[in-house]
């Protein structure tokens, strides 16, 4: 298999804010803009039956833990190499992205909107980082435009063939109906626009 999991990562309830702590069961804390936080797995799948996540994975994809900022960060990938009791090794690979938060900062009479961060994690047996990224580029772009996890486009990536070393593998996790359909909805908007220019100069 390409991958033996797949995790949606960020802060369950921004309301109860835990401190960045190993501890799991730490109090909820005050929120401050500079403030650390911890990560809860929001969603999680698998390739293996009853396999579970590697521990504190939500450590690795956040290391200095959660945070938010008034502005909107471009997303960041990186990857990291997960070795158990038994010294066995697992990879992982990490897309971190901006996600509008319910936690607002008062400031005066006006209130600002905060972004807190969530990751989508790719944890495989075997490193093929070059895939796994374009993987979790594709599924982040559909994420974005939905608001909705694509659930469909993880599983084809977990059932989907391991690459084979010194081949380059590409993966179209978008199946073709999704993919016709994002396409008339952009042509649709760009009509619309056009539609709407078109208005306008014949009211001037």
């Amino acid at each position: 298999m390409f991958a033996s999991h797949f995790a949606h990562l960020g802060v369950e309830n921004e309301f109860q804010l835990k401190p960045f702590s190993l501890d799991a069961n730490a109090k909820a804390t005050p929120f401050e803009l500079d403030g650390a936080y911890r990560a809860d797995v929001l969603d999680s799948f698998s390739s293996i039956p009853n396999a579970e996540l590697p521990d504190n994975l939500w450590m690795f994809c956040f290391p200095d833990g959660v945070r938010y900022t008034v502005e909107q960060l471009p997303p960041t990938c990186f990857s990291f190499v997960l070795t158990s009791i038994e010294r066995l090794e697992s990879y992982g690979t990490c897309v971190v992205f901006s996600q509008l938060s319910q936690v607002t900062l008062n400031s005066g009479s006006s209130c600002k909107v905060l972004y807190g961060r969530r990751a989508f994690c790719v944890v495989s047996a075997t490193p093929h980082y070059s895939a796994t990224r374009e993987a979790l580029r594709q599924i982040l772009e559909q994420y974005l435009y939905t608001q909705t996890l694509p659930t469909d486009m993880i599983m084809r990536l977990l059932q989907a063939p391991a690459p084979i070393a010194g081949v380059t593998t590409t993966l179209q996790l978008l199946s073709e109906t999704s993919n016709n359909n994002n396409n008339n909805n952009n042509n649709n908007n760009n009509n619309n626009n056009n539609n709407n220019n078109n208005n306008n100069n014949n009211n001037n």
